[in-house]
């Protein structure tokens, strides 16, 4: 039995092209910045009602928030995570907890 080798997509769809990176306004990052700033996660209806102010579609500000959290904790570490916050509790971080608590608690 003879196996021929052509081109690696001859009976496969070719993969997709990576969609471009999406380049945001200065006014848009201003405004995504303080409401982050002001709290860390969005509940769908807040996100669609500041993506269509802001011109935006739901995806990107979502994905904004996401990268943006992302962001944040790599720049706070554990402090911001452990630390006790008067904010509310949709933007504070799950607290951190000690070895005890993991062991017993």
């Amino acid at each position: 039995m003879t196996r021929r080798i052509g081109h690696p997509y001859q009976n496969r769809t070719p993969p997709k092209r990576k969609k471009p990176r999406t380049s945001f306004t200065r006014l848009q990052i201003a405004e995504l910045e303080k409401r982050f700033h002001k709290q860390k996660y969005l509940a769908s209806a807040e996100r669609a009602a500041l993506a269509k102010t802001l011109k935006m579609t739901d995806a990107q500000v979502k994905t904004w928030f996401q990268n943006r959290r992302t962001k944040w904790r790599a720049t706070n570490g554990r402090r911001a995570r452990g630390r006790t916050s008067s904010s509310k509790q949709t933007d504070a971080e799950p607290p951190s907890r000690s070895p005890q608590q993991r062991l017993y608690g």
